[in-house]
């Protein structure tokens, strides 16, 4: 049996959350859907830390390495759903200012709550 270090930083609970959201990506992905919050990181080291702990698997293609996480365990649901909650702390406010940028979507403010809509948990893969 595998053991899992659920013990992540803000970068690493990033790029998990990224994954979930993607399903599996490339170093170049998860930076691109970053946008700008992982420049000047090292992703590649981060996601062989992430696969050391467990979190992730990876698959090497013609020198592509392609991330995919495992399943979710509590721990890691717990470390992202209180880091996001204490990065929103208000989720009225935060769609308000989400609203401000311009730049947002409506398929993006749709993606943003349908998850508070149905009430589905962080990390479901």
């Amino acid at each position: 049996m595998t053991t899992v270090d659920t013990n992540l930083n803000e970068r690493e609970t990033l790029i998990m959350q990224i994954l979930y959201e993607l399903g599996n990506a490339t170093a170049a992905d998860i930076e691109d859907y970053s946008r700008g919050l992982l420049n000047n990181v090292p992703v590649n080291v981060l996601l062989e830390v992430l696969e050391k702990k467990g979190l992730l698997t990876v698959q090497r293609t013609d020198g592509l390495s392609v991330y995919k996480p495992v399943n979710c365990p509590e721990p890691v649901k717990i470390t992202l759903a209180e880091r996001v909650l204490n990065t929103i702390r208000s989720v009225p406010q935060t769609m308000a200012n989400l609203g401000k940028l311009g730049d947002i979507s409506d398929a993006e403010v749709n993606k943003l709550t349908a998850p508070i809509r149905s009430g589905s948990k962080i990390c479901v893969r």
